[in-house]
Parts: C-alpha cells; sequence; structure tokens
C-alpha cells in the first residue's frame, strides 16, 4: 500500500514503483469521512504508466430521495429451510455523497434492509461489507457512506423451517421500481406468495424449476409474504428388498397436503410395506423418500411426529382406560397439557362416555375409534391407515368414514390401505394400486369405478 497527497488539481502522480511483478492497482481516495474507490488495469514492466480516474463527491447528512431502481430476491430450499439471495441496486439521485442518519448509538446509517426473522448464516458483498455494516433491531445497516449513482447490495441468508414449512416476510426499504422473487417450483413443494403477481417458470440448474413472482412500484414499508410447505410425501424410486425379493420395486409417488390417497392391491402387493418405509419404520434399500420436505435417512426421528398411523391393530394396552391410555401416549409425544389434549380427542371420536372404561371391554368398533384418537394424540399432519375398518360391523364402519372425512376436512393428509374399493374410492381424492412391489396406477378417485379397479387388481 502507498500514500500520497492529491495536488490543487485533485492529481497524485506516483514514480519509480517497482513493475518486477504483474499487478492491478485499486486507488482508494479518502475525503470528507468517505472512501472512493477504482481499480485499474494489470501492470507489467512493458506497460508501466496508466491513468485511473476516480470521482469524489463532497457529502451531505441531508437524506435524498433514495430509490431501489430494482430488487431481485432467489429462495432456494435445502433440508434446514430456505437459502435466500437478496440483490439490490439502490439509486442515490442527489450529487452529493450521504453520510447517513446518525442514530441512538452513534452510528450513522446510510442504508438498511429489513431481514426475515430468524435468519441466521449472512453473507454480505457489495455495497454491504462485514466493516461497516450492523445488525439491529431486526435491519441489516450500511454505516459506509452513499454514494450519488447507483450502488449494488447483496445479503444471502438462511430462513430456518421447522416441520417442513418455511415463512419469511420481505419488506421494502425505499421505493421499489421493481422487484422479481424467483422461488423453486417442482414435486418438492409448494409456494404461496402474497404481495406480488405470479410470473412464469423456468428451467434451473439440477433439472429442478423456478417460478417468478413480480411487482413493480412498490412503496416503502410494503412487505412480501413467501411461504414454502414441502410435500408430506415425495417418493423416488423406492425399493425393498427382502431376501433376494423386491417387496418394493421402484416406487415414485408424492402426495400434497390435505389429500386423500387411497392404496390398493391384493395380497402381498407390498401395501403395508410402503405403510412403513412412509412411517420410516422400515429403510428403503433404494431410492429417495421426501417427508414434508426433509430427506429422510439418519435424521428420520425428526419428523416422526407429525405421523400418526392406524392399524387393525389398536396399540393400546388393554387393561388400561380410554383416558389412561390416551394420556400415556401424549406425554411419549411430549404433548402440552395430556389430559386436555385426552378430552378433545375423547369428544371428536365420540368416547367422552366411556373415557373411564378399560380398553379390553370395549366392542371391536370403539377400540378403532379409540385408536385413531391415539394417533391424532400429537396432531399429527400425515395419518397412515393399514385396513382400518378390518373387523368392523356397518354401524362401526359408517362411524369410522364420518371421523375419517371429519379429519379430512381439517386439512389431514391421509394416505389409507383398504380392502373395499369402493368404500376407499369414495373417501380418498386419488387411487393408487400396487401389483408386485411395483406402482401401476395412479388416477383420481373420482375418475374410476370400482369395477376398472378390481379388473386392475385382478390382473397378472
Amino acid at each position: 500500500m502507498l500514500d500520497a497527497n492529491l495536488d490543487e488539481h485533485g492529481v497524485a502522480l506516483l514514480e519509480n514503483l517497482s513493475l518486477a511483478r504483474p499487478f492491478q492497482p485499486v486507488v482508494t481516495i479518502e475525503h470528507a469521512g468517505a472512501s472512493y474507490e477504482a481499480v485499474g488495469e494489470p501492470m507489467t514492466p512493458a506497460e508501466p504508466t496508466q491513468k485511473i480516474e476516480v470521482s469524489v463527491y463532497e457529502t451531505t447528512d441531508q437524506r435524498p430521495e433514495l430509490k431501489v431502481q430494482m430488487r431481485h430476491v432467489v429462495a432456494k430450499a435445502t433440508d434446514e429451510g430456505l437459502r435466500v439471495m437478496d440483490y439490490l441496486i439502490v439509486n442515490n439521485p442527489g450529487d452529493r455523497t450521504w453520510t447517513g442518519t446518525v442514530g441512538a448509538d452513534g452510528k450513522p446509517a446510510a442504508m438498511w434492509v429489513p431481514l426475515p426473522a430468524g435468519v441466521k448464516d449472512i453473507e454480505m458483498d457489495g455495497a454491504f461489507h462485514s466493516c461497516c455494516a450492523v445488525l439491529k433491531d431486526g435491519k441489516l445497516v450500511s454505516t459506509a457512506p452513499l454514494m450519488p449513482g447507483q450502488s449494488q447490495f447483496r445479503i444471502a441468508y438462511l430462513v430456518p423451517g421447522e416441520g417442513g414449512k418455511v415463512s419469511m416476510t420481505i419488506e421494502a426499504p425505499a421505493p421499489v421500481g421493481g422487484m422479481m422473487l424467483m422461488v423453486p417450483e417442482d414435486q418438492a413443494g409448494f409456494a404461496n406468495v402474497e404481495g406480488l403477481e405470479k410470473g412464469q417458470a423456468f428451467p434451473a440448474n439440477g433439472g429442478t424449476t423456478m417460478r417468478a413472482f413480480m411487482g413493480r412500484d412498490i412503496m416503502p414499508g410494503q412487505k412480501v409474504t413467501l411461504t414454502m410447505t414441502g410435500l408430506p410425501v415425495l417418493a423416488e424410486g423406492l425399493c425393498v428388498e427382502i431376501d433376494g425379493r423386491h417387496i418394493l420395486d421402484k416406487i415414485s409417488l408424492n402426495v400434497p397436503a390435505g389429500q386423500a390417497v387411497a392404496l390398493m392391491g391384493a395380497n402381498g402387493a407390498g401395501k403395508s410395506t410402503l405403510l412403513r418405509v412412509l412411517a420410516t419404520l422400515t429403510a428403503p434399500s433404494e431410492g429417495e423418500l421426501r417427508l414434508f420436505g426433509r430427506r429422510i435417512g439418519p435424521a428420520a426421528a425428526a419428523v416422526r411426529s407429525r405421523i400418526g398411523i392406524i392399524s387393525h391393530q389398536p396399540m393400546l394396552y388393554r387393561d388400561l382406560s380410554i383416558r389412561e391410555n390416551l394420556e400415556f401416549f401424549s406425554r411419549l409425544y411430549d404433548t402440552p397439557s395430556p389430559r386436555a389434549r385426552a378430552t378433545e380427542m375423547l369428544a371428536l371420536v365420540g368416547l367422552t362416555s366411556r373415557s373411564g372404561d378399560a380398553v379390553k371391554t370395549l366392542s371391536r368398533g370403539m377400540v378403532q375409534r379409540a385408536a385413531i384418537a391415539r394417533a391424532m394424540m400429537h396432531d399429527p399432519a400425515l395419518l397412515l391407515a393399514d385396513e382400518p375398518f378390518e373387523g368392523l360391523d356397518a354401524p362401526s364402519a359408517r362411524s369410522l368414514e364420518t371421523l375419517l372425512n371429519r379429519l379430512r376436512a381439517d386439512g389431514r393428509t391421509l394416505i389409507m390401505a383398504n380392502h373395499d374399493v369402493a368404500r376407499s374410492l369414495a373417501l380418498t381424492d386419488k387411487a393408487v394400486l400396487l401389483r408386485r412391489g411395483r406402482l401401476v396406477l395412479d388416477r383420481p378417485s373420482a375418475a374410476l369405478t370400482g369395477q376398472e379397479v378390481l379388473e386392475e387388481i385382478a390382473r397378472t
């Protein structure tokens, strides 16, 4: 580094520099508390001279009418949440460098960008720099003076997710001429954007698709909200092999939130095995499984609290009362207020008057309703049901249908294996059929008849 003073014409002449090795000069001028920089061309012994011009401005403490000419935000889904890159081109229309507004802490603030709540792993580039930026009251504040013309601010950060869902709010720091928000749009999740108009979709790296949301003339303080929700179930090429036999063979399936799916097939088709894989109780030999946007592997326990399992086996302690069972399972999931939650679930399944009765004294239909209450104690978003109607008489089956419809109306996602084809189609949005471990049918339930499904099942 070399220091030199400017003459009355604003010129500094540096002579007799060593050019033993090529180098690229960077000229920085300090004036009235602001720094101005220009990068020259590479210099070598064969090209020992060059003229570098640096624009220098007088300063002002009067805030100019700043405007964000363009803001481009890219959000990419990761296992931890959303990785966001925020790029702003800010224009200072004045002819002086703004030194910023001095806050109560004595530090100037020339530009600030409100950040979504809970962000971490913040990285900065361009006009934002770690030497001259502070995080204060949820805003990333630049303390460096803002010179006339355009300045580029670049920020990257992580918005953590929870339970397969990420929400973030982007706030305009100044009038924004144009804004584009790019979010992933593929089978891994669903994006909801409020405050911008939906635009075109574009192919991106890795075979994914990005969707653009755009807006113009956005006012200071105006907010854009992005919510990303991972699909409850996204399976790609799942295989389960036992003793050299493929129980599941390249199963690919996606289930949006709130959808009810009928899982059908002959005995031995692989229905129960697929449910065990989706419940994270059986690990696939091959393929990838994502539940609520999270890739399932060694950390499968992280999503089990969002899954409820209903089976022809009730998984209840016979000698305990219904309430005692429910409160016991509630404590296993560390659910707040186990007694209040048990009371709520007893009312849901219509067993309040029998809450003190031992499970072994109940009819088969009542036991199944108690099992559903047990599966709902931790408020799961995904219900996996393996032959829940098995052994029920007609009145009990109708009660169970009513209960399942009520859970669907509440936004639960349901995947149900059931031999009764007509009932399965009536209770679900989509029908999936397995044959010898392969998925051979995946269609809307309303587009199928019971006879068509039975013919598919009968095929060899």
